[in-house]
């Protein structure tokens, strides 16, 4: 569980152009979910939103909820 969120962290980092001028990222809870089940999948993103918003307030503290229930639940 430790080296999928090590190796999402970094993935759901890059940004790639979308269309217009906007960019987004991927989603690494459909890759948790098949590599280490979905409840460890969920724990996986979870820590990584965590993370992300920490170090590098990606996503913010206040909306960490409405993320995890975005990225992680529901991608899974």
């Amino acid at each position: 569980a430790g080296l999928v969120a090590a190796f999402i962290f970094p993935v759901q980092m890059l940004n790639f152009p979308v269309a217009a001028g906007t960019s987004g990222h991927l989603l690494g809870g459909a890759l948790a979910a098949i590599l280490v089940g979905p409840y460890t999948g969920v724990l996986c993103v979870s820590v990584v939103l965590l993370m992300q918003g920490i170090l590098f307030a990606d996503g913010g503290l206040t909306a960490l909820g409405v993320n995890i229930t975005d990225m992680a639940i529901v991608t899974t």
